[in-house]
This record gives structure tokens, C-alpha cells and sequence, in this order.
């Protein structure tokens, strides 16, 4: 096999077993201990398979607070709306219809949701970094009354992500919401003039020019509670820095636990992590190992 046809056998394994596409890293660093042969096809699948990230993807333990999504479309209305756009983030079905082809997997996005309570009746949420609104739509079934979605569209363009704010249009025409969705930088923030019970921040955060500068916006506009999820590397001390090639931050879990107590937050904790074979090269003067593997942190900063 050539380079390009391992690459395409590697992105397979991934999309197929860990449900997501692959980092870079990692499929550079299994397409090339292929073309190598320092390890076959086989063996790769078969750690893949033993990873702690499909373990966890594979619990059952989450899916019983899936959102059961209605419609008064048909099946195959739903589904012709799904297939008009490709390239869906999330993972949604609703009836018998489901989103291809997608960047994560059901289980993954209720590990996730396991931060937001079950019971959200009146309560208001920002959901910073929306995407296509899977969070935000779960939240309105769970009984929000209102929501406010934000996703910025330099972000889109950047990481070839375009289109969410058609696809979040979409679900909200097939699920009737009510979910109220803007363009906007998180930067931005204060140009909102409305307070927030809750504030969703997954995925995000690692992606951003000042991650920092972030959290100082969202604080003054929540009432409870930030809950944060993103790539973090596994140290005991206060770390953030900058990874290429990805060019993504990266912090240690002691390092946003302390920013969000710098920044006024009364308790940060750290509410669960899933192991992720992502290695990471710093560009800056730290003693992080470059072959450290990362994982994904799951926070809560409450006022």
C-alpha cells in the first residue's frame, strides 16, 4: 500500500471505532510505524479496540439521558434535511433518522452531558461554541426556557467547519425550537445584555487566541455555573501551553481549576476524564514530555 491508501485505512479505524476523525498526530504516528513496518494492521486495530477512549465510548452508562428529539415531520423529510448538508458534528437521530457520517458518537456526547442536570425547568443557558446545537437543543428538552447559542464564524472558516449555522437552522426548523442562535466571539460577550443561569463551554476552549481572556467574559454572565470540557494534558502542576502542529492550547486540570478561582468562580472541580492516544509537541520552554498523551476534562465552575 502506498501513503495515501494507509492514511485512508488508519481514518477508517478511527471513524469507525472511535467514532471521530483522526488528529493529526495520530495518524501520522500510526500511518507511519505501517509504512515502516514496525506494526501491522492488525495490531493497531486491536489497541484501538483496547483503548480506554472506545471503553468508554462504549458504557452504556450515559445513554439512558439521551434527548428523545420529536418531530412532526416524517422519517424521510427528516432525513432528506440531514442529507442535504454533509459534514454533521454530533451525532442526532430523531425518529428513525440520523446524521452521517458524524465527528463524534452518541455515547461521547452524553459523557459529556452528564455535567448538565436533568432537570433544567426556567433556567436560562449560553452555549458557547455551539456548533450544529445538539447541547442547546438537549437542553430545551430538558426543559430550559431559554437558550442562547453563540458560534463564531472566523472559527468556521478557519478549521474548514462552515455551514453550522445551517445545520443549526435545520434541526431547529425539524425540532420547532425556540433556541435563539448568534454569530458572535465570545469576546464579545458583553455586547449580550442578559445573564445566564448555566453556560456551556465543550470542545472550545483549547481552540481559542486567549483562552483566559474567555472565561473572564463568560464569568460576569452566568448566575450558577460554567461547565467546561477540552483537551487537557495529564500533570500535577498549574500548566498552559501551546501545542503545534495542531496549533492548540493545552492545560494541566490543576491550571484551569485555578484559573477559574483566580478569576472569582467559588468551586472548581474536575468532574471526569476519558483517556485520549493524542500526542502533543510544545513549542515553549516547558518540561511537558512531547510525548505526553492528552485527555479530555470535564469541568464545573460554580459562583
Amino acid at each position: 500500500m502506498n501513503k495515501e491508501e494507509i492514511e485512508n485505512k488508519i481514518t477508517e479505524l478511527y471513524r469507525t471505532i472511535l467514532c471521530r476523525e483522526p488528529d493529526e498526530r495520530g495518524l501520522k504516528y500510526y500511518s507511519q510505524k505501517l509504512m515502516d513496518k514496525e506494526i501491522t494492521f492488525k495490531e493497531i486495530k486491536y489497541l484501538f479496540f483496547n483503548s480506554s477512549e472506545y471503553l468508554t465510548l462504549q458504557s452504556n452508562k450515559f445513554l439512558q439521558y439521551a434527548p428523545q428529539f420529536t418531530t412532526s415531520l416524517s422519517d424521510n423529510d427528516v432525513q432528506k434535511m440531514f442529507d442535504s448538508i454533509p459534514g454533521w458534528y454530533h451525532d442526532i437521530q430523531i425518529g428513525n433518522a440520523k446524521t452521517v457520517d458524524t465527528r463524534t458518537s452518541l455515547n461521547y456526547q452524553m459523557w459529556i452531558s452528564q455535567s448538565i442536570p436533568l432537570n433544567l425547568n426556567g433556567m436560562k443557558i449560553l452555549d458557547v461554541g455551539s456548533n450544529d446545537g445538539f447541547y442547546s437543543f438537549l437542553c430545551e428538552s430538558r426543559g430550559a426556557k431559554r437558550i442562547v447559542a453563540i458560534d463564531d464564524e472566523k472559527y468556521d472558516v478557519i478549521h474548514k467547519n462552515t455551514n453550522n449555522l445551517k445545520r443549526f437552522q435545520i434541526l431547529k426548523k425539524i425540532l420547532n425550537s425556540k433556541v435563539d442562535y448568534r454569530k458572535m466571539n465570545v469576546y464579545d460577550l458583553s455586547q449580550l445584555d442578559e445573564s445566564f443561569d448555566i453556560a456551556l463551554l465543550f470542545g472550545v476552549y483549547y481552540h481559542l487566541e486567549n483562552p483566559v481572556l474567555a472565561f473572564q467574559q463568560i464569568f460576569p454572565k452566568i448566575n450558577d455555573s460554567l461547565f467546561v470540557s477540552g483537551h487537557i494534558i495529564e500533570s500535577k502542576e498549574p500548566i498552559l501551553y501551546f501545542a503545534e502542529p495542531n496549533g492548540w492550547w493545552f492545560a494541566s486540570p490543576e491550571c484551569l481549576l485555578r484559573i477559574g478561582k483566580r478569576i472569582g468562580f467559588k468551586k472548581s472541580e474536575l468532574i471526569d476524564t476519558l483517556d485520549l492516544d493524542f500526542r502533543i509537541n510544545s513549542c515553549n520552554n516547558t518540561k511537558i514530555n512531547s510525548e505526553k498523551k492528552s485527555k479530555i476534562g470535564l469541568f464545573k465552575f460554580s459562583k
